[in-house]
């Protein structure tokens, strides 16, 4: 896999590094680093080297907003650096259980050895265990000595797996200072040392957490792409932009997420996946569909939340190629909340447009391989789990809208609106 990208994420801080961390806030980002770095030079620098289309490199300046905020522990070696947001296409999901991290990590800085060229490097670090104070001791793959990792200090432990992002933690130094780490073991700091700073400092500076989970507002952009519809595409997703914006002002994921806590996931499905921007895009566009067919005076609010709960769940699923690979999963899920009648909707990690998006009591059966009576359902509500609640990809939503061009392609500004009621009404 091309680790190249981790080049976008990372960044000089002095004489040592940093990761940027995009959060809900339309002006300022942050840069995540160890406070050493801060303290290594009177003036406070931090740079990107990019490289352009040519493959040339340009180097970046960022503008840092205030003064770095540092961990009151002396003992705790992490700092926030508050900085004019910059122009990235991805963001960064955040893991916190290191029993859950399997991915492949990477240590991504700037080390001294290579001051005067390209200077940014990449060290496979297997994570290994935690240590005194809540750091967390890891290996690199292969070995290297202590001249070659200083200056990576403040670099990001970071994963990417399919098209996301992700950081474990941020890098303090070796394990060991001396000349000769034979073990070539690290320490790097959790999330949870930015955390707490954020907490000491809750006047100035918001959670770690991605940009869109404070408002569905930038996810606006993402749904309802209607790939191969004709004619009036942009005029109907604008109309969709439009109910979305509403929507945006009454609810937050935020908001979603305090309320259905873990009935967001597919069983055994690891927690951090909560923040993932499919299952959001997803939740937003059932969410417009419901908006658009709620009585007068009704509103999608968080209390309408336990409504839609019970009628449409909204689930998010881990696959390798097919969303099929999460039904048996899913029917391990609490399906408590659901009345008959009600539908499922899967959110996969790959297998995004499937042509296949509604399944066949008879095929759920034959994936799920699980007895009926086995399935968390309310037993009052629900007798056949595999008759009495649809299961259906989250683009089946897409797919019926775009299987109606024919009908939507004669529509102007004027009759957008009342035919797209009339032709989405029975698609939830």
């Amino acid at each position: 896999m091309d680790h190249s990208s981790f080049r976008d994420f990372t960044v000089k801080v002095n004489n040592g590094s940093g990761v940027i961390f995009m959060v809900s806030s339309s002006e300022y980002c942050y840069v995540l680093t160890a406070k050493h770095n801060i303290f290594s030079n009177n003036e406070l620098s931090i740079t990107r080297t990019l490289l352009d289309v040519n493959g040339h490199l340009f180097i970046e300046t960022l503008n840092v907003i205030g003064e770095p905020y540092c961990h009151s522990d002396e003992n705790k070696d992490a700092a926030i650096i508050k900085v004019r947001k910059v122009n990235l296409n991805d963001v960064i999901y955040r893991i916190d259980n290191l029993q859950e991290s399997d991915f492949e990590f990477h240590l991504c800085g700037f080390p001294l050895v290579r001051t005067g060229s390209d200077g940014f490097r990449i060290n496979k670090v297997n994570p290994l265990h935690q240590k005194i104070h809540g750091y967390i001791e890891g290996e690199l793959v292969p070995t290297a000595l202590q001249d070659e990792i200083i200056g990576q200090s403040g670099g990001g432990i970071l994963s990417k797996t399919g098209e996301s992002y992700f950081l474990l933690g941020v890098q303090k130094g070796m394990a060991a200072q001396d000349d000769i780490e034979t073990l070539s073991r690290v320490t790097f700091m959790p999330l949870t040392f930015f955390d707490e700073i954020v907490n000491e400092n809750s006047h100035a500076l918001i959670s770690l957490l991605p940009p869109f989970i404070d408002s569905f507002d930038i996810l606006i952009p993402n749904i309802y792409h209607l790939d191969g519809f004709q004619v009036t595409k942009d005029l109907v997703r604008e109309e969709f932009h439009a109910i979305a914006r509403e929507v945006c002002k009454k609810i937050t994921p935020q908001s979603i997420i305090g309320k259905l806590k873990n009935k967001l996931l597919i069983c055994n499905e690891p927690e951090y996946n909560i923040y993932n921007i499919q299952l959001w895009t997803g939740f937003l566009e059932v969410l417009v569909l419901v908006k658009m067919h709620l009585p007068k005076g009704e509103e999608i609010n968080v209390g309408y939340i336990d409504i839609l709960n019970k009628k449409t769940m909204i689930v998010y699923g881990s696959v390798k190629k097919n969303w099929q690979e999460s039904i048996s999963l899913l029917y391990k899920t609490d399906l408590t909340n659901l009345i008959k009648g009600g539908c499922i909707y899967v959110v996969s990690s790959t297998d995004h447009k499937p042509t296949m998006t509604e399944l066949r009591p008879n095929i759920l059966k034959s994936i799920a391989n699980v007895p009926a009576r086995r399935i968390m359902v309310n037993n009052s509500e629900i007798s056949e789990p595999f008759e009495d609640v649809k299961v259906k990809h989250i683009f089946d939503l897409q797919m019926k809208i775009i299987n109606k061009n024919d009908l939507l392609c004669q529509v102007d500004a004027e009759t957008v609106m009342e035919t797209l009621e009339n032709e989405t009404r029975n698609i939830l």
